[in-house]
């Protein structure tokens, strides 16, 4: 398996059970890849793990879970979810992301830039660069007209509602 990088991810089965769930943080990955040019996310395996413990087994309910909590969370997403067995036995949920044909967000406006590569100016602003987007991003948080949050590379934006004058 490849290191995590633009196109690719592991996150810890955790992230999508019991109560710390972090289904926002699932969300957010699958926009950043549809933005993109799709991508691979692999739950179930730990950071620096190449392969998910012998031992964990992924039961089919949780696919239909993630379905469901993406389709939710998310606004032109598409995934596909499925289990994979390995060698040792354990298995995990490899997530494919396709490639959104429109821009790809939550459903309260949280927009995640995605990849740097090309495919974003592609989609978004054929006639100005990601550099051009970003910095129009930032001087629309800086007068107070959207937030923002995040590392600068997966930065997260949604419009803050404005009183009618």
């Amino acid at each position: 398996m490849s290191l995590e990088n633009d196109h690719f991810d592991r996150k810890s089965l955790r992230k999508i059970l019991g109560a710390a769930a972090d289904w926002k943080g699932i969300a957010a990955d699958c926009v950043c890849f549809a933005n993109a040019a799709g991508g691979r996310l692999l739950i179930g395996i730990e950071d620096g793990q190449q392969l998910p413990p012998d031992d964990q087994a992924i039961d089919e309910s949780q696919l239909a879970k993630l379905r469901k909590r993406i389709g939710e969370l998310t606004v032109n997403v598409q995934i596909a979810p499925h289990i994979v067995t390995v060698e040792n036995g354990g298995q995990f949920i490899e997530v494919r992301v396709a490639r959104s044909m429109g821009m790809a967000s939550t459903p309260n406006g949280g927009f995640y830039p995605g990849s740097s590569s090309s495919e974003i100016n592609r989609r978004v602003a054929p006639e100005i660069g990601i550099r051009a987007v970003r910095g129009a991003l930032e001087r629309l948080a800086s007068r107070g007209l959207i937030r923002h949050e995040g590392e600068r590379r997966w930065r997260r934006y949604w419009l803050v509602k404005t009183q009618q004058v």
